[in-house]
């Protein structure tokens, strides 16, 4: 059995205070009986009216939010995007520049150690033409 302020519409939803649960209502707690054409029935309908509106009303609040939310949401994934793509950039930005100043480290110590051997193969050759030289010399000597 249907309880007076259990009033559902067509698709489910709870619509409040019937005019009939009005009556049954007034009926049961004041056992007063009301007819269907007693004034008293007129806020019934004007209260189903307000919650109606104010329903109405609920809802457009209720999607402005998911909007607003839906923006606010789409706003920060885009901020956290740009902050993330800022990080990485500055990050491998740091380490290209890491490792060029390696690499120009590494040229500096190679172009040293060039110059080293090229010193070494000119006192080498120093070495071997005073070799050669004293070779010959003993050579005919001897002879």
């Amino acid at each position: 059995m249907q309880t007076p302020i259990e009033n559902t519409d067509a698709a489910g939803a709870v619509r409040g205070l019937s005019i009939a649960g009005a009556r049954q209502l007034i009926l049961a707690k004041h056992k007063v009986a009301v007819g269907e054409d007693d004034p008293v029935l007129m806020m019934v309908t004007l209260h189903s009216a307000f919650l109606d509106e104010m329903d109405r009303v609920y809802r457009q609040h209720a999607d402005a939010l998911a909007v607003g939310y839906s923006k606010a949401l789409q706003d920060g994934a885009q901020s956290i995007s740009a902050a993330v793509q800022t990080l990485r950039d500055e990050m491998l930005h740091g380490a290209v520049k890491s490792v060029l100043a390696g690499v120009a480290q590494h040229a500096e110590s190679v172009a040293l150690i060039k110059q080293k051997f090229r010193l070494l193969l000119i006192a080498l050759s120093i070495l071997t033409a005073a070799n050669w030289l004293a070779v010959a010399t003993f050579f005919f000597v001897l002879k």
